[in-house]
């Protein structure tokens, strides 16, 4: 990857868009046996006709729906595996310290938030698409003068 990332919300959400084409709106991330989300797959491929992981020493991929976003934008299998382990919000945190991204906070929340959905089962489009609602709610809370300090269970 030769230049920095710029991570907006509208890339992030861009790239989703992309993983979720790619993979099916109804694509549900399963993890291995006993393992926690991984950002990248050594050494298995999912086999869409068995639909479970199968192994292959000479494949590497991406897998969780983060994973395969950023390693869409450019960000090498080797540098996301070097996060495994750590959530979203601290995989871009990392990637940002050493100069491969530079992320808006909206888009840091956007995919983090997806993740966790991910992460409880949901399917990849119906974790998107929760995410951009529950976007829209908060939008609709925002306080009329702009500030942004409403909140409507406040008296």
């Amino acid at each position: 990857m030769k230049d920095r990332l710029n991570l907006t919300l509208e890339k992030a959400k861009f790239l989703v868009d992309q993983a979720i084409q790619d993979k099916g709106y109804n694509f549900v991330y399963k993890r291995m046996p006993g393992e926690d989300c991984k950002y990248v797959h050594q050494g298995l491929v999912w086999d869409a006709t068995m639909e479970e992981y199968v192994k292959d020493e000479s494949v590497y991929e991406p897998g969780c729906i983060v994973g395969y976003a950023l390693h869409k934008a450019g960000i090498p299998l080797a540098t996301l595996q070097g996060s495994e382990g750590n959530n979203a919000e601290e995989l871009l945190d990392r990637l940002e310290r050493h100069g491969l991204v530079k992320v808006e906070t909206e888009a840091a929340d956007f995919l983090n938030s997806v993740q966790d959905l991910q992460d409880s089962g949901k399917t990849w489009g119906t974790a998107r698409d929760q995410v951009l609602e529950d976007e829209e709610d908060d939008e609709d809370y925002s306080c009329p003068c702009g500030c942004g300090d409403f909140d409507p269970d406040e008296e």
